[in-house]
């Protein structure tokens, strides 16, 4: 059988995925501008969208009680660079 505590720890995994290869991609991303390598963008608009999509879905699976404005506020993010990466990346 699993225990709750095995449980809690793999329901916590995936939105630890997701945000640490949000941090990744931007992580490249700003090394890439200092080293001085243009870049479009896809990469910081990508890793803020992975970024905030692993802090909702971390939100959501937190057994504590999830304030309705830190939820509506991280999905605003996701909206607005969602839409960002959409209209600049797009044809």
């Amino acid at each position: 059988m699993v225990s709750t505590k095995d449980r809690t720890q793999r329901r916590g995994r995936i939105p630890s995925a997701i945000f640490i290869a949000g941090i990744a991609l931007l992580i490249v991303e700003a090394c890439a501008y200092l080293v001085g390598i243009a870049s479009p963008g896809i990469l910081f608009v990508l890793g803020m969208v992975l970024t905030l999509i692993g802090a909702l879905c971390s939100a959501f699976t937190d057994k504590g009680k999830t304030k309705a404005e830190d939820v509506i506020t991280v999905f605003l993010g996701i909206c607005f660079f969602a839409w960002i990466g959409w209209r600049s990346f797009m044809p």
